[in-house]
């Protein structure tokens, strides 16, 4: 039976709903900014997703202070890596005129409900001929009906029907579902689907996000969250990193080697941030000024916090095995750069660890505390006080 799929491709134009697909691929480290919010841009941080090249050495130090003007969610043509597009203005953007009182209206209810959604990770020896979906994804996603579960005559074909399933380019794939011994199969033409992505198999690589609205409200769809950093993406990504760079006056683009940021121009600038080739490198204001107040040292004890999506349906969670927290100690601080100021090494986990190289404002303190600098201009900031130290008291977070 096929499952329709005009209301999958409908949920990829609805703007809240496109949001949370292109968030189940990115994976949860993944930050999109709103528009009008005061971040930085750090040019090192654009550089670093540009795996596989030769890059200009950039220095650390730099950020440059920004207001978001949109973000336009994207995927790759290819391999439908989810990436966003976020148009940025220098320092506080352009003066807005004062916004006219909204109408006094009732909120519009929403046109599709929550979604759920699935990720199967590729670590089976035969995913790439065929995709075995786990009971709790079948018995949530595939429906209206699942085939029926009944005695298999021998010699005669498992029970299989066409199940209809949209990409998130919004193009249509009828796949052939089985149902072989109580297990959920999809075939033909998944083997030829498998190859034309790149997907690659083993633990920590990649994983197909299968997705619905809540209650079987609209078609199947089908995304990828990919386990490692592409080195396919570098000659488009430095293309669109030397641009930006210069454009933000944070790098001149006759010598990007000799970088600082001086008199930017005013006009706007994009970056293109592709989410599973690294850390976010538009980040809050607050959240950066936040953190470079304090004196970070060797040896303290930190924790990044691995955030939940409520999308994710609790038997994915489960399977992936991952903690609420990755704990681990710094061994070295770069105090002469603020994009991966800390090095942290992370405790052994169920689940792979994140780099090695971290920002100050994706960690927490988890003992001891640290000294307080002088409230001065975070990005400009000396290393130490010069008036002694003072303690900054935490609650134990353990």
């Amino acid at each position: 039976m096929a499952l329709p799929p005009a209301a999958a491709a409908a949920a990829l134009a609805d703007p809240l709903m496109a949001q949370d697909i292109w968030m189940a691929c990115a994976g949860p480290f993944a930050r999109l900014p709103s528009a009008g919010t005061k971040v930085y841009y750090f040019p090192k941080g654009h550089a670093d997703q540009c795996r596989g090249h030769n890059l200009p050495v950039v220095p650390a130090d730099t950020a440059v202070p920004c207001t978001v003007e949109s973000v336009v969610l994207h995927y790759h043509p290819v391999s439908d890596s989810p990436y966003a597009v976020i148009s940025l203005h220098h320092g506080e953007g352009p003066a807005q005129p004062p916004a006219a009182p909204a109408p006094a209206l009732a909120p519009a209810p929403p046109q599709f409900p929550d979604l759920h959604y699935y990720v199967k990770h590729m670590e089976g020896t035969s995913d790439d001929r065929r995709l075995v979906v786990p009971k709790p994804c079948a018995d949530e996603l595939f429906y209206p009906p699942l085939l029926p579960l009944v005695p298999h005559p021998p010699g005669q074909p498992y029970p299989n029907q066409d199940m209809d399933i949209v990409t998130v380019q919004g193009d249509t794939i009828s796949f052939k579902h089985f149902l072989q011994n109580g297990s959920n199969t999809l075939r033909q033409p998944w083997s030829d689907y498998y190859q034309s992505k790149g997907l690659k198999m083993g633990k920590g690589k990649d994983g197909v996000v299968l997705m619905r609205c809540a209650e079987g409200q609209g078609g199947l769809l089908i995304g990828f969250r990919r386990g490692e950093p592409s080195t396919d993406l570098a000659s488009e990504l430095i293309d669109n990193f030397q641009a930006a760079s210069a454009a933000a006056g944070a790098v001149p683009s006759s010598q990007l080697v000799l970088g600082q940021v001086h008199n930017a121009p005013a006009d706007p600038f994009t970056v293109h941030y592709y989410p599973r080739q690294g850390w976010p490198f538009v980040v809050p204001r607050t959240e950066v000024d936040d953190r470079l107040r304090f004196d970070w040292e060797q040896g303290l004890k930190v924790r990044m916090e691995v955030p939940v999506d409520n999308h994710e349906m609790q038997a994915s969670r489960d399977k992936a095995g991952a903690p609420s927290y990755f704990h681990g100690d710094i061994t070295a601080v770069n105090n002469d750069g603020r994009w991966c100021q800390l090095q942290v090494n992370w405790e052994e986990s169920s689940a792979p660890t994140p780099s090695e190289n971290v920002n100050t404002w994706q960690v927490q303190l988890f003992a001891p505390p640290v000294r307080k600098r002088k409230p001065t201009d975070p990005l400009h900031a000396p290393s130490s006080s010069g008036t002694g130290p003072s303690r900054l008291v935490l609650h134990d977070i353990a």
